[in-house]
């Protein structure tokens, strides 16, 4: 069985939590978007990722911000806000620095 991607997986419980905030069923939306319910249920569940014109017309029907969707609602997590806060300021080359030894130390530590 194919492993689920985290960001598939958080990408699409922030869909699942945006169309129950509106509380519509996964039928009326995947009618409103133009895409199956099977899916709708395989993007929420994060069983499988979505292209860049589906996201797009998701966010449009959902009306949610699509930096929500991707990152989730850093402003109400003051960790991931003081990072971005932090970076705001710098230019690429700091940022892509600090991203590195982010992603370094990320699958440092998650390694098995």
């Amino acid at each position: 069985m194919k492993e689920k991607k985290p960001q598939n997986v958080n990408m699409g419980q922030r869909f699942r939590n945006a169309r129950e905030a509106k509380k519509w069923s996964r039928e009326f939306l995947a009618e409103r978007v133009g895409i199956s319910v099977q899916f709708l249920a395989d993007l929420e569940l994060g069983n499988s990722g979505v292209s860049l014109e589906r996201f797009i017309k998701l966010c449009q029907v959902l009306n949610v911000n699509a930096h929500t969707i991707l990152f989730g609602d850093v402003e109400k997590d003051p960790l991931l806000f003081n990072i971005g806060t932090m970076l705001a300021n710098r230019d690429s080359e700091d940022v892509h620095r600090v991203v590195a030894m982010l992603e370094a130390a990320t699958e440092a530590y998650f390694r098995e």
